[in-house]
């Protein structure tokens, strides 16, 4: 009699690990990984306190008499050279996705573990080239899991400690992974490149979204900086 019932019990177990699994996939593709977003609460506060410290960081552009897209410029420029790498610099929102998540300084591992992460080279928002923002499309959350849906007239809004700017969307495409020519820019460009794994689940190939500039103002305050809201650690 105790080997049937054992079998029983044995069988039941089994039975409870597939629905788990089947759960865990399930809420991976319609949300994001458990595990990740779990971590991603845990060190939200973290990065808060990071974007603090930014926030009350004097600005030396202010203190120069610099003001609009030259502020910014130069404001962007003190803090891509004093960030640390996968450190909290900025925020981005996607209201098409209803995103709105810290973004970290670098692409590195440790970096996109985070978060969206600007790319290791890559000037800041409101400086002239490519800016370029990496995410996970699956895991650390999965901020860039419905990138695909970004369609042409969407808008994207980076929020720095210095400037709010905004931009709208122009083009997506499908790339190689070392495909590097969608970073370059034109001369003087100011363009926003978005770039996460493509399909979801794989990475043999980079989604990137091109985006161009639509707004850039300074954040106005008494110490020359401005205040970013609470990002929320969520992407859907």
């Amino acid at each position: 009699m105790r080997r049937p019932r054992a079998g029983r019990w044995v069988g039941r177990l089994l039975m409870l690990c597939g629905v788990l699994l089947l759960a865990d996939v399930a809420c991976t593709v319609v949300w994001q990984e458990p595990i990740g977003a779990l971590n991603d609460a845990r060190h939200a506060d973290a990065a808060r306190a990071e974007l603090r410290a930014l926030t009350a960081a004097p600005s030396a552009a202010a203190q120069r008499g610099l003001h609009g897209a030259l502020r910014v410029a130069a404001d962007a420029g003190q803090l891509r050279r004093a960030a640390e790498p996968a450190t909290a610099v900025g925020e981005i929102e996607i209201p098409r996705l209803r995103l709105h998540h810290v973004l970290f300084n670098g692409s590195s591992s440790a970096s996109l573990a985070r978060g969206p992460g600007l790319y290791d080279g890559s000037p800041f928002p409101g400086e002239v080239g490519t800016v370029a923002v990496a995410g996970h499309r699956t895991t650390h959350g999965a901020p860039f899991a419905n990138i695909d849906r970004l369609r042409r007239g969407d808008r994207i809004t980076l929020v720095m400690p210095y400037g709010r700017l905004t931009y709208v969307v122009r083009s997506t495409r499908i790339v190689a992974p070392d495909d590097v020519g969608v970073l370059r820019a034109a001369r003087g460009d100011r363009r926003l490149v978005l770039s996460a794994c493509h399909p979801r689940f794989s990475a043999a190939q980079r989604f990137i979204v091109v985006a161009t500039p639509l707004d850039s103002r300074p954040l106005a305050a008494e110490n020359g900086r401005g205040t970013l809201r609470q990002a929320r650690y969520t992407t859907i």
